[in-house]
């Protein structure tokens, strides 16, 4: 049945389980929907060959290829981060979600739901409708706009820690 949009799973197993490599199957599976892909490895471990084996792509491709001026001449797969603590990872992902438009489903069709500064991007181009100072542009599906991974929340620290801030070692536990 897949994921369902706004949902969070969380694997958990003894180390060798095979925890990354299902994350790895379920990156496949996303390129396979052509859903964009965010994969935050906090444990750094994530070895090239065998995600470019899984997903069954160079991994050029998976990653994406740049010219010296940092233009895509191959487009990625996923993006790739490496955060090193919690804070930087949940800013990163709260700046893509505020990039994205919200999905919702009215009378059995999906739409993205604009704000009216992009009424000149929107109307005369798309099927719209407003409602509440909202624009609403009907689309194909339902599917999720992105999908997050992350390897793995044991390994996530928060800032303190990283800063060894002695001023509050409760916090740090907590």
């Amino acid at each position: 049945g897949g994921y369902f949009p706004g949902t969070f799973i969380n694997l958990r197993g003894q180390t060798g389980a095979g925890k990354s490599t299902f994350l790895y199957s379920s990156i496949k599976n996303a390129t396979e929907w052509g859903c964009p892909i965010y994969f935050l490895d906090y444990e750094g471990a994530t070895s090239p060959d065998l995600i470019s084996r899984i997903i069954g792509q160079p991994i050029d491709k998976i990653l994406g290829l740049q010219d010296s001026k940092g233009n895509y001449v191959v487009a990625p797969l996923m993006r790739y981060s490496q955060p090193n603590v919690g804070e930087k990872g949940f800013r990163y992902i709260s700046r893509i979600l505020k990039q994205l438009p919200d999905k919702v489903e009215v009378n059995g069709k999906w739409h993205l739901v604009y704000d009216k500064e992009w009424a000149n991007e929107i109307v005369g181009k798309y099927k719209h409708f407003k409602k509440d100072g909202k624009i609403y542009v009907e689309t194909d599906e339902g599917s999720a706009q992105a999908v997050f991974f992350i390897d793995s929340l044991a390994a996530m620290f928060p800032e303190a820690m990283d800063e060894d801030d002695e001023k509050n070692p409760m916090a740090m536990r907590a």
